[in-house]
């Protein structure tokens, strides 16, 4: 099966409560057969020039806000800082939040990632991705 990172939207560090849009961190879990862990929390920095992992630098700051737009297109909102956190978590296979418009699962497909949205807590979540990955190698 390999080993997995997986970024949640969280506004607790238990539940999965965070629309993907309106997410200030993201904790990241790896998971493999057996197990999961979590790695490492990623908050989201909201800079003029748009959305980093804490340490990023100005040149990277640059890259992020290179990011295509969404396509929306809707009256009133800007998307930026969803698709700069699209960058946040391009190194991961999902991202798990209580909710995802399309336009952003389809930027999240475009680098691999793939979106869940749920509202469940972490651990419940977690083993419903585990339990699908074990799905998934079953059917090759």
């Amino acid at each position: 099966m390999g080993k997995y990172l997986i970024a949640v939207a969280t506004s607790d560090g238990v539940h999965v409560d965070t629309p993907f849009g309106e997410a200030e961190r993201f904790e990241v879990y790896e998971i493999t057969k057996d197990a999961y862990c979590k790695l490492e929390e990623r908050t989201v920095v909201q800079h003029d020039e748009g959305v980093l992992k804490d340490g990023q630098d100005a040149d990277l700051r640059s890259q992020a806000n290179d990011t295509e737009h969404c396509g929306c297109d809707a009256g009133g909102h800007s998307c930026e800082g969803s698709n700069d956190r699209v960058e946040c978590v391009t190194d991961c296979t999902f991202v798990v939040c209580s909710k995802i418009g399309f336009h952003m699962q389809k930027l999240l497909a475009k680098h691999a990632v793939t979106a869940f949205d749920v509202e469940c807590t972490i651990d419940e979540a977690l083993h419903k991705i585990g339990c699908y990955l074990a799905r998934q190698r079953k059917a090759w």
